[in-house]
């Protein structure tokens, strides 16, 4: 395949029924060479599209003096794991998805003098992050590091909406810390992007889905801050956050805002997921030459 050509995968598995779920239950160019989207939205096993982007690349030399993170002398596309539940997967209605993973992928293939990217949407409606998310976290990173092209550099961490109603915030503060350990225990990873969990209409009726939402969101902000102090690379933090809760906000906008941008009070429209991508965008980039 020629430089310039632009490849789309889309592997579209429906039959969910974790799609179909209440407000609080999250449901469920410019390259220089190529640029491929998978997008994965209930299969949990990894796929890459095309095979003209399965390029090997070199074996990692050893760390630098500056962190852990391994030097890379043709470092191939720039791959980014983007993992969570359905807003992750890009529900807006049981029918519909729209992914921030595509619009991610496109703004940084424009962005990176690498050109090259593809971005791993692993989202899976309806999934918890205190009961399978961590399962599956650990088996896409082990398969990734058995072969080094299969290996990332930016990891995105998103999860706590479907259980923010049967967790308390202990449990889930837990959980998240221990995603993020493993993200940074991946070789490769020179960046992790963790977001905070965003507002949900269903908290008006719940009060107490608010008061975990807001403890574990505090956690999130603190562990970035403290963590990412200690993990960095050449003076450069690994760790990065994306306040989702803060910065896509529900409550404040005004009634024309909300329906721009929220489809039904946890999920988001297209335009609403193209405004994610774009935040976390910014907490790849942030600070970091790829």
């Amino acid at each position: 395949m020629r430089a310039g050509t632009v490849t789309t995968t889309a592997l579209v598995l429906l039959g969910s029924l974790a799609a179909l779920t209440l407000l609080w239950s999250v449901g469920s160019a410019r390259t220089k060479t190529i640029v491929t989207t998978t997008t994965l939205l209930t299969s949990p096993q990894s796929v890459d599209g095309g095979g003209d982007l399965r390029r090997v690349r070199p074996v990692p030399s050893p760390a630098s003096a500056g962190g852990g993170v391994p030097a890379m002398a043709d470092p191939g596309p720039l791959r980014v794991l983007a993992f969570g539940d359905s807003l992750t997967e890009g529900l807006v209605t049981y029918v519909l998805f729209h992914a921030y993973s595509k619009r991610l992928q496109q703004r940084l293939g424009d962005a990176l003098p690498r050109g090259a990217v593809t971005v791993h949407n692993q989202g899976k409606s309806g999934e918890s992050l205190h009961y399978s998310m961590p399962l599956r976290f650990n088996r896409l990173l082990g398969d990734a590091e058995k072969a080094p092209q299969s290996c990332y550099e930016v990891i995105v961490i998103l999860g706590g909406s479907n259980d923010i109603f049967d967790e308390d915030a202990d449990t889930l503060s837990a959980d998240v810390q221990k995603l993020v350990e493993r993200a940074l225990r991946h070789q490769t990873a020179r960046r992790v992007v963790v977001l905070t969990v965003p507002e949900n209409a269903a908290e008006l009726r719940f009060p107490q889905m608010r008061e975990t939402r807001l403890a574990l969101n505090a956690f999130i902000r603190q562990l970035v801050e403290t963590k990412g102090s200690e993990e960095t690379v050449r003076g450069v933090q690994r760790l990065s956050l994306v306040d989702f809760a803060s910065d896509l906000p529900q409550f404040s906008l005004s009634e024309e805002e909300q329906k721009r941008l929220w489809e039904d009070g946890l999920h988001l429209t297209a335009e609403g997921y193209d405004r994610l991508a774009d935040l976390v965008f910014d907490g790849i980039t942030r600070g970091i030459d790829y």
